[in-house]
């Protein structure tokens, strides 16, 4: 997603790239979560036997434990994404190294800003104020590179629970392999904790996404004042082709 890579302020086409690739590998971890609770969906409607009233969902079929299957690859593919994601994080943070990349001379001045607020007032609203001030705190006190390293880190958190949500899913297989209506009553009558462990894989997701929302709009913000670049909470009105083709080249750095 374009609006959560960061913002390095040295070897800026590069580090963009690289801060994009963070970004990338998240949105696919993500998204291969989201398809493993889909076919977890088709697996639960065709272990009930009603797959003919479920009419808003596409290639349901018969068959509770292809469904099933399908779902853990996907949860196989969403922690691959975590190591991807972690891997990427690394290459960011090994070129700001190579490039003597030590941070943003701004970083020390974000309360001072009041950066919370204005984006609250005119760009969006702030999920987690908590949250907001524990990181704000951290690139103030560390800089970028150091948070980076810190946020990287968190990602780790997901993997056990992943893990143990597979393990959780197997058995749901295996159980649906011998008899599908067992399997879709034990996990809506608790037999099965499957919702316990998604349940802590989705909230352990949303924290780390909203963290990467935090820390970027911070320090884009960062990047934007120390480039000169105005702010990220101006929000100007959409221009045309035509008006960047005009105005942007005066605007933007000709090697970067």
């Amino acid at each position: 997603m374009g609006g959560i890579n960061h913002r390095p302020t040295k070897g800026v086409s590069v580090t963009t790239a690289l801060s994009a690739q963070c970004a990338w590998a998240i949105g696919q971890a993500i998204t291969n979560l989201w398809q493993a609770n889909g076919e977890l969906e088709k697996a639960i409607i065709s272990a009930t036997g009603k797959t003919d009233i479920a009419r808003h969902i596409d290639g349901v079929t018969g068959d509770a434990v292809s469904h099933l299957e399908r779902a853990i690859a996907y949860l196989y593919a969403t922690l691959d994404g975590v190591h991807t994601t972690i891997h990427s994080y690394d290459d960011l943070l090994t070129l700001t190294d190579e490039l003597g990349y030590k941070g943003n001379p701004f970083a020390p001045q974000i309360r001072e800003w009041n950066l919370r607020e204005l984006l609250e007032q005119h760009l969006f609203l702030i999920r987690s104020r908590e949250m907001w001030d524990d990181i704000a705190s951290r690139i103030e006190q560390h800089n970028l590179v150091e948070y980076f390293k810190w946020e990287r880190d968190q990602f780790y958190r997901v993997i056990k629970p992943l893990q143990d949500l597979i393990q959780v899913m197997n058995t749901c297989k295996e159980v649906a392999a011998v008899d599908p209506d067992l399997f879709v009553k034990s996990v809506e009558f608790n037999q099965i904790p499957l919702r316990q462990y998604f349940f802590r894989v989705f909230n352990l997701w949303s924290s780390l996404v909203l963290m990467v929302e935090v820390s970027t709009s911070i320090s884009t913000e960062l990047f934007y004042r120390v480039e000169g670049n105005g702010s990220l909470t101006e929000v100007p009105p959409i221009p045309t082709r035509d008006d960047i083709l005009r105005e942007a080249p005066a605007r933007v750095p000709a090697v970067w």
